[in-house]
């Protein structure tokens, strides 16, 4: 994790990551943050900012795509963040059959739901992907 994941919370690593996936990929990131406080101890913080970042390097790798939209909101005691592409999508029905990425994609959904957490996507293919995170925030 980025140092700036503990001192400074989720969205500014966040922003921080938009830099690095840049620098790395070549792929622009636009986060779009409602302000809201998101309050989470550091290990929700982690596996939601790891989740994140693997989500964004497989667009980067399959999605054929150079920009990707992260949404980050805070509504009722919960945080829900969306990273969407408008690239090649897949169909996730046969997510298990991918092999690697099956298993990378259960793997993000088994730490999201230690947190109490869901993954969620919704994709189709020629129409891109929605990623969508929601876990509880911590009041």
């Amino acid at each position: 994790n980025p140092p700036v994941l503990e001192q400074l919370g989720l969205v500014p690593a966040l922003e921080w990551l938009t830099e690095e996936m840049h620098k790395n990929y070549r792929m622009k990131v636009h986060i779009n943050d409602d302000h809201v406080p998101k309050i989470m101890d550091g290990v929700s913080a982690s596996i939601v900012y790891r989740a994140v970042r693997e989500l964004l390097i497989n667009v980067a790798r399959h999605a054929q795509v150079d920009t990707v939209r992260v949404t980050a909101r805070g509504l009722d005691g919960h945080l829900t963040v969306q990273i969407a592409d408008n690239g090649v999508g897949f169909d996730p029905s046969e997510e298990q059959e991918r092999g690697a990425a099956g298993l990378g994609l259960a793997t993000l959904r088994e730490r999201i739901g230690f947190i109490g957490g869901k993954l969620t996507l919704d994709s189709e293919r020629g129409r891109g992907t929605v990623a969508t995170i929601a876990v509880p925030l911590h009041k």
